[in-house]
């Protein structure tokens, strides 16, 4: 858990870190707390080395998931809003206009 929560807070924040310097502290740090939280847990007797191990992988995997659904998303996002942004719009405002003219006050009223 720590390692998908320190993971997506590090790929969040890297994106806003522009100097190498900056990127080091924060891969550092990232690494270090989520060491630090496993092996505490394996200190505290909580979990087994096996069970922080595959918390690892499957956080990993977890982040990996993530990581792409969002970078892909956002390349959608960007491709819908620069290029499809007008015509969507028009057709979200007629979505909202009655479908029979005769019953516009009808429609209103109700």
């Amino acid at each position: 858990m720590a390692f998908a929560l320190y993971g997506i807070l590090t790929f969040l924040l890297w994106r806003h870190i522009s100097s190498r310097l900056g990127r080091t502290i924060l891969i550092i740090v990232s690494i270090l707390m989520i060491l630090a939280i496993g092996i505490s847990l394996i200190y505290l007797g909580v979990h087994y080395p096996s069970d922080v191990l595959a918390g690892y992988f499957i956080s990993t995997f977890w982040l990996t998931l993530a990581i792409g659904f969002y970078t892909r998303r956002i390349r959608e996002l960007i491709f819908i809003s620069s290029r499809h942004f007008y015509p969507i719009l028009t057709l979200l405002c007629f979505m909202y206009l009655p479908i029979n003219p005769n019953n516009v006050n009808d429609y209103y009223n109700n």
